[in-house]
């Protein structure tokens, strides 16, 4: 930040204050809300419907702003380089960072919300509630099996 020149870095400051007097991150979903159904247009402008993936399993769903943003790049590299490799338009907008892991049932495991653009969820946590939906998703296997 030092870098920045002092009129851009005021106008970030005030960014923030005004997103954080808004209560924009206090209204966002918690840790046990249930995720509501949505599109989203994917990175070739198709469209994905959340009930489809949480289907399969647990859910991250990072709201990345965009390539102009270094934090939302950081943040997308760090999520690339650990999560594995996979592979409509209700529309509501989130004006801050934010990160879900969503449970196959819809239920958030992990949130994530902060008006300051530079804090980020580490990929760590996200690895810790997908390990942590999945041994409870053996759980629940195994004991539906043994009955």
């Amino acid at each position: 930040m030092e870098q920045v020149p002092p009129e851009i870095r005021d106008a970030m400051v005030r960014a923030d204050m005004e997103l954080v007097a808004s209560g924009t991150a206090q209204r966002a979903l918690k840790a046990g809300d249930r995720a509501p159904d949505f599109n989203l247009t994917d990175a070739r402008d198709g469209y994905v419907r959340l009930k489809d993936p949480v289907a399969a399993g647990p859910v991250v769903l990072s709201f990345y702003q965009g390539g102009w943003r270094p934090y939302c790049n950081l943040e997308l590299r760090a999520l690339q380089h650990v999560l594995p490799d996979k592979k409509g338009d209700e529309t509501w907008v989130l004006p801050i960072p934010a990160t879900y892991v969503i449970d196959k049932d819809g239920t958030i495991a992990l949130a994530f919300v902060d008006v300051d653009y530079r804090n980020r969820l580490e990929p760590a946590e996200i690895l810790t509630a997908l390990r942590s939906l999945s041994k409870e998703q053996r759980g629940k296997h195994h004991a539906n099996a043994s009955r």
